[in-house]
């Protein structure tokens, strides 16, 4: 599957559940789904554009700077060729695969739904929105910016793999707390790793790309305000609701 599917995919995981029909708390009246869908994204474009932003993708930037002024690609597959280093690199390109973050959030929707798990919904559906979101930025950064990568092809930066596992493990960890946190962290680790190993990005590729999916995935993830859009499971199924 190529990238714009796997974002055509997480695009239809989200959208049906940001519009699904559920019945409203009573203090906020009837809201048609799409404006519900649309007061959700302004909520998670402004959480997205904040302060917090500014210092991780500042940082990430920085540190992408510096790595690039001295980056030897060549020297970092040497390094970690053969042994340890390969397989854990393996499983990295796998976990930081946007068909598999695309799945993974689809089935937490699911069995949440099903369970009536409102943790696992909700941090399902905000893997599908961070997700969504990612693949927007990151595939635009990528034509902008219009790097080689270290084996010739194009579309180096920033790192779409690093971006989606990092994005995955800010979800999963506001959710789930360190338990769930912590390997997927090291999992998102292991994802930049692959990506050098196998000659697919620089170093500072991964740093941005890192930084890029912290961001988002801590902006979809940040606590509901007192006001404002929620998702819930009632006794109807996955609703959203609006809380003033």
């Amino acid at each position: 599957m190529n990238r714009l599917g796997v974002w055509t995919v997480a695009a239809c995981l989200a959208i049906p559940a940001m519009a699904r029909a559920g019945e409203p708390e009573p203090a906020s009246g009837p809201v048609r789904p799409v404006v519900a869908a649309a007061r959700l994204f302004r909520r998670d474009l402004g959480q997205f554009l904040s302060a917090r932003t500014l210092v991780i993708l500042g940082a990430g930037g920085a540190m992408a700077g510096i790595a690039a002024a001295h980056e030897d690609p060549q020297g970092i597959v040497h390094d970690l060729s053969g042994g340890t280093w390969e397989g854990a690199a393996n499983v990295g390109n796998a976990w930081g695969n946007g068909a598999l973050a695309a799945g993974l959030s689809g089935a937490m929707l699911l069995a949440g739904h099903v369970a009536r798990d409102s943790t696992m919904f909700a941090t399902g559906f905000q893997m599908a929105r961070a997700l969504v979101y990612t693949g927007v930025l990151v595939e635009g950064l990528k034509v902008m910016v219009n790097r080689t990568r270290p084996d010739g092809q194009p579309y180096s930066f920033p790192s779409g793999h690093a971006a989606v596992a990092t994005a995955m493990a800010s979800v999963l960890a506001r959710g789930y707390g360190p338990r769930v946190g912590v390997p997927a962290g090291v999992l998102a680790g292991l994802t930049s790793i692959g990506r050098l190993e196998d000659r697919e990005h620089y170093l500072s590729d991964v740093l941005f790309g890192s930084a890029l999916g912290l961001s988002v995935g801590l902006a979809v993830s940040a606590r509901e305000p007192a006001h404002g859009v929620g998702v819930a499971l009632n006794e109807h199924g996955a609703a959203l609701t609006l809380r003033f």
